[in-house]
């Protein structure tokens, strides 16, 4: 166990999250006052699923004020290997906000100590993670939305390198089509391929996180898979949703008798939709895939996470596509951050010009 200390502050570096750090994720609301806020409504039991994860955990005495994962991954398919820390869960409680209740000095001053902290640790990884003699760098994923999250992130010398959107695809009274199966068998080693091709220029790509060997879901047709998708069933507790859109789907559309169990705002069930994937010509069919998941799980809202820049993103985005929900909520783009400390010239062309792939297993 290593720790960092300045005064009465201390950053403790685990193996496991401590009982603190678990129920300081639990009640910790995402977003900014004024934009859409949510809380992670089933992260008991993922936080110790995490593989080759450390926890950093913000004190105060006895009091747990804070808490930064770290988790430990290599990629290989960048002109050469890099080696990565995934920054997950900042969960920072008010004394690295605005408090108007202290004086400006004093929340100035306890903040500046927290973020000094952070930043000696943040130095000190890559001798940490024995990482000093190969290219290394941290990355996150962070919404537009969580201003304060961006605003730390970016203070610790962060850059961002792409862009990506959370789109909602809903469908209220799915179906599915006659061609989906759940993948096993050779119609798995055929996803795979397809997941493979889909996805081989894209930075931050690893066929290992999609776990593609439970809940692939895909389109056989002459026996063949033409189209893919991974499913995460997951849930959000809604706190606000900005707008008239906001309030039509929280005050009108969830109180409708058939959508109250739907779009219950205490508990919104939606489906996760990772490394979509199609063939060339087929693309007209992925709509019928999604819309034949929410049928399967008996959902009535999905998600997915793609680089602006993705073809199949390009593709998906126009009006219509993606149902009435989506065009209620508006997300901003969120950002992919990085903090490099060693990156060869050919990787860092490889980041900021290719597009990301963004796990749903990061991100909800």
């Amino acid at each position: 166990m290593k720790k960092y200390t300045l005064g009465s502050i201390q950053l403790v570096l685990l193996d496991r999250p401590s009982r603190a750090i678990k129920d300081l994720i639990k009640n910790t609301v995402l977003g900014t006052p004024g934009g859409i806020r949510y809380a992670h409504a089933q992260q008991k039991g993922k936080l110790e699923k995490l593989p080759n994860a450390k926890f950093l955990a913000l004190q105060m005495g006895t009091r747990t004020l804070g808490c930064i994962c770290l988790v430990r991954r290599k990629f290989i398919n960048s002109p050469s290997v890099i080696h990565t820390d995934l920054v997950r869960y900042l969960s920072i409680k008010s004394l690295m906000r605005d408090n108007h209740h202290q004086s400006s000095t004093k929340n100035t001053t306890s903040k500046g100590k927290l973020k000094g902290v952070i930043k000696t640790l943040f130095n000190d990884l890559p001798q940490i993670q024995q990482s000093e003699d190969s290219d290394y760098l941290l990355y996150a994923h962070v919404d537009s939305h969580n201003s304060r999250s961006y605003n730390l992130v970016e203070s610790m010398g962060f850059e961002k390198y792409r862009s990506f959107q959370t789109t909602l695809f809903s469908r209220f009274f799915a179906s599915k089509d006659s061609q989906f199966a759940l993948l096993e068998g050779r119609h798995l080693e055929e996803a795979k391929l397809l997941i493979q091709s889909q996805y081989k220029d894209h930075s931050f790509f690893d066929l290992d996180l999609v776990e593609v060997n439970r809940d692939l879901y895909g389109l056989i047709e002459n026996n063949k898979v033409i189209a893919c998708v991974k499913v995460r069933p997951s849930a959000y507790k809604v706190v606000e949703i900005p707008g008239i859109g906001g309030k039509i789907l929280l005050n009108w559309i969830s109180k409708l008798p058939y959508l109250s169990k739907k779009l219950n705002p205490e508990e919104l069930k939606f489906l996760a939709f990772e490394a979509i994937s199609v063939q060339e010509g087929k693309e007209g069919k992925i709509a019928s895939l999604l819309e034949s998941c929410c049928a399967e799980y008996k959902r009535s809202v999905g998600m997915y996470f793609m680089d602006t820049e993705d073809k199949l993103y390009k593709y998906l985005v126009p009006k219509g596509r993606n149902g009435i929900v989506n065009g209620l909520l508006r997300f901003k783009p969120a950002a992919l951050l990085i903090r490099k400390y060693k990156l060869s010239a050919e990787n860092e062309n490889f980041l900021r010009s290719n597009p990301t792939f963004v796990s749903t297993f990061d991100v909800i």
